[in-house]
């Protein structure tokens, strides 16, 4: 299928791992220019040296740091004098501290609000009056699926990705009518290299070894298996596209129909 992509410019944010890194190779394959930026320079040369030995030449990396605004802008310009314009923002950067009430301090819940929402309220200031200037665009953010229902062991995350929810939902009525389009994606369990320390924490948290804790997980999925990168880029890809173009203040779960909380050890199948 043709998703109408092609010559775009796409910014991702967090785009060096994972399903940022996932995103960034599927645009390419739609035929997009594609800026990649991460806090690590080395993280996020890695993903473009992968892009371009596939063949692809429209790509660059930018390194910088979501919680600096100075940051942001930079990379921003770059991305403008790279390649003109910015057509999409992906937004696929930020972690947030898990655990209960008495596990996440004070400190992590303002650091897990800066990193991830905060971040990209930084980016979309700085990208909508690029594209607003151009002709439109389009805003995906993922915001995970804690922020869809209330879990207690995820108390943090499901705070800020719902803030996230809600600010899309917002922004969509205010950018709409600029011609932006704003949606966001809440994934479930998904296999990347974050996903090792959430087993991690499941296996600790329920005294159980780390393969029964993903066993547990993969329980939790009617499907019985987790989801992956490519899985949730794809549908961040179609959002992002003009054939979505009547989509807007949407959120997209994309979780396998997990409805048991990977916490929720109580209501877990029988391993």
């Amino acid at each position: 299928m043709d998703l109408k992509l092609s010559d775009q410019v796409v910014l991702l944010s967090g785009g060096s791992g994972g399903i940022g890194s996932a995103c960034a190779h599927t645009f390419v394959r739609e035929g997009c220019a594609v800026a990649v930026t991460g806090r690590d320079p080395a993280s996020v040369q890695e993903t473009v040296d992968a892009i371009r030995a596939s063949g692809a030449e429209d790509v660059a990396g930018f390194a910088g740091d979501a919680g600096s605004d100075e940051d942001v802008a930079e990379i921003v310009r770059r991305v403008v004098d790279r390649f003109g314009r910015v057509d999409v923002y992906v937004g696929t950067s930020g972690s947030v501290a898990t655990g209960a009430l008495a596990d996440v301090t004070p400190d992590q819940w303002l650091a897990g609000f800066s990193d991830k929402l905060v971040g990209y309220v930084r980016f979309i200031r700085h990208v909508a009056p690029v594209m607003e200037a151009g002709r439109g665009g389009s805003i995906v953010l993922v915001m995970g699926n804690g922020g869809v229902e209330p879990r207690y062991w995820e108390l943090a995350p499901g705070a800020v990705n719902a803030a996230g929810i809600n600010l899309c939902r917002s922004l969509a009525t205010d950018l709409g009518r600029r011609s932006i389009r704003v949606n966001s994606v809440s994934p479930g369990p998904v296999e990347t290299k974050r996903w090792d320390a959430a087993q991690q924490a499941l296996a600790h948290h329920n005294h159980i070894s780390f393969d029964d804790a993903g066993i547990v997980a993969r329980h939790t999925i009617p499907r019985g298996t987790l989801g992956s990168a490519q899985e949730v880029a794809d549908v961040i890809v179609f959002l992002a596209s003009p054939l979505a173009g009547y989509v807007n203040g949407a959120n997209i779960v994309v979780d396998g129909g997990q409805r048991v909380p990977l916490m929720d050890f109580a209501n877990y199948p029988k391993i």
